[in-house]
């Protein structure tokens, strides 16, 4: 019997993995951890309050919602699907985010919603110089296979595109080089790097039992 009441979630109810990485930051509400060897963080929220998303039942209208938000600032979607975390329903997303005056920041996450509590668990990576060494290498690759051919103006179409919407036109779109199938031929890129921790993440994390019995994100 409890005395004081049902056990409330908190960011303690979710635990990361222990990857040896330096802790960083900590309040009551988020942890981030920094990779000591490779540009990469790791960081935990926990927010108490009705989750700001249209849905969890339509995974188009979700890729449409986050594409508005990436579209004003200046990002790109690699990646948004529905997915089960230790059994709760959680929404797996991969973004890219240009940097000046080079390179590309990686940021993959996991969002657990709940009705009137949320969980974010993300991973970033960022691209160091030299920068842009997995596009050349790709491109010029399928150039020479004759599977990406130049227009008259100089434009190569095809090479960027948007995952789900192909006509989409923005400056940020996700390129061939970015598809899953070249990580093995690139294992230390950080977009690489971040997809390997998220699969890692998603098997590793463990769940207070508190959060199977909070009533789900109802939209």
């Amino acid at each position: 019997m409890r005395l004081f009441g049902p056990k409330k979630p908190s960011l303690a109810s979710i635990s990361l993995p222990d990857w040896s990485w330096d802790q960083k930051q900590k309040t009551k509400t988020m942890v981030q951890w920094v990779n000591p060897e490779f540009p990469m963080a790791l960081s935990i929220n926990f927010f108490a309050k009705e989750p700001d998303l249209t849905t969890v039942q339509n995974v188009e209208e979700l890729r449409n919602y986050y594409r508005s938000q990436l579209t004003a600032q200046g990002g790109g979607i690699l990646q948004v699907e529905l997915a089960k975390v230790q059994g709760l329903t959680a929404i797996k997303t991969l973004f890219k985010f240009p940097q000046q005056p080079t390179g590309t920041m990686y940021l993959g996450s996991y969002t657990l919603p709940f009705e009137k509590y949320s969980y974010v668990l993300k991973l970033q990576g960022m691209e160091l110089e030299p920068t842009g060494q997995r596009e050349s290498l790709v491109a010029d690759a399928l150039i020479k296979q004759g599977k990406l051919v130049a227009n008259k103006q100089g434009e190569y179409p095809g090479w960027a595109s948007d995952p789900y919407e192909p006509d989409y036109e923005h400056t940020c779109l996700m390129n061939k080089a970015e598809t899953i199938a070249y990580d093995l031929q690139f294992p230390n890129h950080p977009l690489s790097q971040v997809r390997t921790y998220m699969t890692k993440l998603g098997w590793e994390i463990k769940v207070d039992e508190v959060l199977n019995g909070l009533a789900p994100f109802p939209k």
